[in-house]
């Protein structure tokens, strides 16, 4: 079975919780259209969810379409048949064409720790008979982060990554495929039903504030599926997230950087990692085909185009203990950004000592750097930052510096 995230809420209620498993497998059952399957309407731009629908039947209203919008991103409706502002016949017909939603929950994995929830989102259809490995081709993790009385939503971009950061567990799987804008979009309208935001109502304030790209795989490689399930997110007639509390971030894919800005205006985080490229080389080897002085050219360009709202950026350091931490690394660091409107987050590694990370913390701020530290969260169900893997891989790297 693969229950829906409210049915994590009210599974003792016996029939609101049949009336979930029936609506999550209404959404998840195997769709096909004359041996073909459905179109995702998750994750189609108002524009796009138009010309679709005008393309099914141009005889049809554009205020349906709009009616349509309404439901799947303010009601949060699951499937078709819920539509209840469309006639029935209407209904019916669109369902032998469209579906709203194709994503379920798995499992779900609450850190007893921190309370973060790791979601494992199964996309598509559940299919039987399957062995795991065919499975995780159609499955990808979400995960949700408690931060005081607002929650951060860490979204996957693809399955599996192409990278292979050293450090990064991710980047131990292969690249398996991108995620459409609609599984992507699909992750978020799961975490809301958990967090009980539908229906979601204009101005009201909601515990869901943050998203963040920094999942398995690297957005920018997946820009053509993140661009639009970034507009549908931030559209204002539908989920209507601030740009500004989205939050895009790329090992340094540095051509279309400067894009997040003039096509999204959103966030940017940049993992960094390293102040020099022969040690960055070895952590982030994306960085052999856009060195330092490339991404950090590209993020210039980012800060110019960008809202004042929006310009800061984020440099993500994971701390590292004898291979990145040392204070001297800390200065070079500060001098490194001083050009840029810069937010320096240290990632607490579990091998690198806490005195230490304090202390490269405070030799930027002495530099006025805007600096923070992210502790781990979720450590113990393997939800932290990059399920980040032992420093014992790490050995050799250290040289490099």
């Amino acid at each position: 079975m693969f229950p829906s995230l409210a049915w994590l809420h009210y599974c003792n209620d016996c029939q609101r919780g049949q009336r979930l498993t029936r609506r999550t497998f209404a959404a998840t059952r195997a769709p096909q259209v004359n041996g073909g399957p459905l179109v995702d309407l998750l994750g189609l731009p108002y524009p796009e969810l138009l010309q679709r629908l005008a393309a099914y039947d141009e005889r049809l209203p554009k205020y349906r379409a709009r009616q349509l919008w309404q439901a799947l991103y303010r009601e949060g409706i699951a499937s078709l048949a819920e539509v209840t502002t469309l006639p029935v016949s209407l209904r019916s017909t669109l369902a032998s064409k469209f579906q709203a939603r194709s994503c379920a929950v798995k499992t779900a994995q609450v850190s007893a720790l921190d309370q973060t929830t790791k979601f494992l989102v199964h996309l598509g259809t559940p299919q039987l008979g399957k062995n795991a490995h065919q499975d995780s081709q159609q499955s990808v993790e979400a995960v949700l982060i408690p931060e005081g009385a607002r929650q951060t939503l860490c979204v996957s971009s693809q399955i599996g990554c192409s990278l292979a950061c050293t450090f990064c567990h991710t980047g131990t799987q292969r690249l398996l495929r991108n995620l459409s804008a609609a599984e992507i979009v699909g992750q978020v309208m799961l975490a809301l039903e958990h967090c009980r935001e539908f229906p979601i109502i204009p101005n009201q304030q909601r515990r869901l504030k943050n998203i963040v790209f920094m999942g398995q795989g690297e957005p920018l490689y997946n820009y053509r599926q993140v661009r639009p399930a970034i507009q549908v997110l931030t559209d204002p007639d539908g989920l209507a997230f601030r740009p500004d509390r989205i939050t895009v971030s790329t090992s340094g894919v540095a051509p279309l950087i400067p894009k997040l800005a003039t096509d999204l205006g959103i966030t940017l985080a940049v993992s960094l990692h390293a102040v020099n490229d022969a040690l960055r080389d070895k952590l982030v080897p994306l960085n052999r085909t856009y060195p330092l002085a490339v991404l950090l050219k590209a993020c210039e360009s980012f800060a110019k185009h960008a809202s004042p709202r929006n310009s800061r950026i984020t440099f993500e350091y994971v701390m590292l203990k004898g291979v990145n931490d040392s204070l001297g690394e800390a200065a070079t660091l500060a001098r490194l950004v001083s050009h840029l409107p810069a937010h320096i987050n240290l990632i607490q590694f579990e091998c690198s000592p806490v005195a230490q990370i304090e202390a490269f913390a405070q030799t930027l701020k002495s530099k006025n750097v805007y600096t923070s530290v992210r502790w781990s969260k979720g450590q113990d169900i393997l939800a932290a930052c990059g399920q980040l893997r032992s420093n014992e891989l790490l050995k050799g790297a250290a040289t490099a510096s």
